[in-house]
């Protein structure tokens, strides 16, 4: 479901660039108007947000003013392990993907391989 990819990619977001992990209960809306697709994410407290950069921006700017943690709809304090785990899953799907792109190489030369021999063959009806 795409939405529930948009709040993991933002609960990634979070993390990376405030520290702090999302709580449950964060949910998306994917909306298409014309050619424009916009994401609004919405906090469990009801709150919404245009953009993940929103959402960041809104956690931020909530911290730097000094409101404690516990009291940031939506967000809770991120453990190490949890840091980890995220870095991990990250590591593994883009490991994940270099794969496929090599056998998608490989493919594509044993193809150009198989095209090179055809069009040996044909030359050498060519010579006779």
């Amino acid at each position: 479901d795409e939405e529930i990819a948009a709040v993991e990619q933002l609960a990634r977001r979070v993390l990376d660039e405030t520290g702090l992990a999302l709580a449950r209960g964060w949910t998306a809306s994917i909306v298409l108007s014309g050619q424009k697709r916009r994401t609004r994410f919405f906090s469990p407290g009801g709150k919404r947000h245009g953009s993940a950069a929103e959402v960041v921006q809104h956690i931020e700017k909530q911290r730097t003013g000094g409101v404690d943690v516990d009291d940031i709809d939506g967000v809770e304090e991120a453990s190490e392990h949890l840091r980890r785990l995220c870095r991990a899953a990250d590591e593994a799907e883009n490991a994940e993907a270099e794969e496929k792109e090599d056998e998608e190489d490989e493919e594509a030369d044993e193809e150009a391989d198989g095209d090179d021999e055809d069009d040996e063959g044909s030359d050498d009806d060519d010579e006779e």
